[in-house]
């Protein structure tokens, strides 16, 4: 049976989440026409990739000898590339091609740069497209053709992955990187396979490396030796390839574009100061005082880190991988709406264990997903589309800190999925435990116990 027909098959038992699912799945398939719809009139962004200008302007930074990174006086490091140096060697292909001038007939195209740039988002969003239909299959769901084909149109209705494709950002890589180290995670726990789980740490190195915010995805590692091991081993050969190729100049600059920073310490842009990439979750504590935020931010970074480790002799492995993802945007010094992308496995994967709970609750990761969805633009409707003489409409505007759409799918993704792990935290009491992790916690304060005498 297909996914969508045994979607149809619970409408008489649980007809919340069949048509709320639903609703959320036509607006993601409508989004790409009214996104082109939008385009059309000015409001939404276009195709510009701003950011495959820097990711290729690195690599051709690199080609003539220079320092990769590019300071702008004041301005800093806008406009250049930001990431460890062996990342340029993803984008090299892509560079290499637009150089050559090949592909420039096609309708999609209109000059060598936006080839390297369509190249790049094809390849990345294929591996995403592809990574989630592995996901999805881990998690004991098996898509038709048709549903596949679904799913990549579905995608594109994902407002935050249109927008990073826009851009040419490597969001899709990234997350892409966390579906293979789910996947590998999975098969190394249920064949006992270390191999595997070498290899998932490896891959949440890789995925979270570029952008060192993302590191809160390495939360599932802190649950097995081997996962951890791939990371670390991971990690040191990418900086050794790094140090390799690129040598030590670039990487003291690198240092340079760390300490330049993503907003620790700084004001906080309000949400009438809109732009497509526009997510503040701890605005409200910032405009009060940045080191505030900041604290909330390092506590929230230690609790993520306690409740891993204190449910590590529980089977919440799939939990753990999804309370690290969740995380990224919420506790990040400065994200945008492109990094909701890394989120998308988390949801999949929240949606499987909500599933598999006899009170589960499934369509809070799909609403979560729909509001994640809408806070773009849903910000700049109350900001800029109001009509005028709506009631309360200053007053709106001025709310928007706390009415962020994005904010609240954020935190209902990292609600649910911080419970969960501490649920079958066998020394926290929240939740009830599952009789199976409940005999662990028994067996382990009987081992305490002996221990002690």
């Amino acid at each position: 049976m297909s996914a969508l027909r045994r979607l149809w098959a619970l409408r008489e038992d649980r007809p919340a989440l069949v048509y709320g699912t639903l609703a959320v799945l036509a607006f993601f398939a409508v989004y790409p026409v009214l996104d082109r719809w939008l385009r059309g009139g000015g409001v939404a962004v276009p195709f510009e990739y701003y950011d495959w200008g820097a990711l290729s302007g690195g690599v051709d930074r690199w080609y003539r000898g220079e320092v990769v990174y590019w300071k702008q006086g004041d301005f800093g490091y806008h406009a250049s590339y930001l990431y460890l140096p062996a990342y340029l060697l993803a984008f090299v292909p892509f560079f290499e091609l637009q150089q050559t001038g090949a592909l420039t007939w096609l309708p999609i195209v209109e000059n060598p740069f936006d080839v390297g740039a369509v190249a790049w988002n094809t390849f990345t969003f294929g591996l995403l497209w592809v990574g989630l239909q592995l996901v999805i299959a881990e998690c004991g769901l098996r898509l038709r053709l048709y549903e596949r084909a679904l799913l990549a149109w579905l995608l594109l209705g994902f407002q935050p992955l249109l927008y990073s494709v826009k851009l040419g950002q490597a969001s899709s890589f990234l997350a892409a990187m966390f579906c293979f180290a789910f996947v590998a995670m999975e098969r190394g726990e249920a064949g006992d396979d270390r191999q595997s789980r070498l290899v998932s740490g490896a891959l949440t190195t890789v995925g979270s490396a570029m952008k060192p915010f993302y590191a809160t995805s390495g939360a599932h590692l802190l649950r097995d030796r081997d996962r951890f091991t791939g990371a670390v081993v991971g990690g040191l050969v990418l900086v050794a390839l790094s140090f390799g190729v690129f040598g030590v100049e670039n990487h003291l600059t690198y240092l340079d574009v760390l300490a330049w920073g993503k907003g620790w310490g700084t004001d906080p842009a309000p949400p009438w100061l809109w732009h497509a990439g526009y997510y503040r979750p701890l605005y409200v504590l910032a405009d009060v005082s940045p080191y505030l935020s900041m604290a909330v931010r390092a506590l929230g970074l230690l609790a993520v880190i306690a409740v891993s480790l204190l449910a590590r002799s529980a089977d919440a492995d799939r939990e753990t991988f999804a309370l690290g993802l969740v995380a990224i945007p919420f506790f990040a010094p400065q994200a945008y709406t492109h990094d909701y992308v890394a989120l998308l496995p988390a949801v999949v994967v929240l949606l499987a264990v909500e599933f598999a709970r006899e009170n589960g609750r499934p369509l809070l990761p799909v609403l979560a997903l729909w509001l994640l969805n809408v806070q773009a633009y849903g910000i700049k409707l109350v900001v800029h589309h109001l009509p005028d003489g709506f009631p309360a409409a200053d007053t709106l505007v001025q709310a928007t800190p706390i009415l962020q759409p994005g904010l609240w799918g954020n935190l209902v993704l990292l609600g649910l999925a911080g419970y969960r792990v501490a649920e079958l935290a066998p020394r926290l009491p929240v939740g009830e435990v599952p009789a199976g992790d409940a005999d662990t916690a028994d067996a382990e304060g009987a081992t305490g116990a002996a221990a002690s005498e």
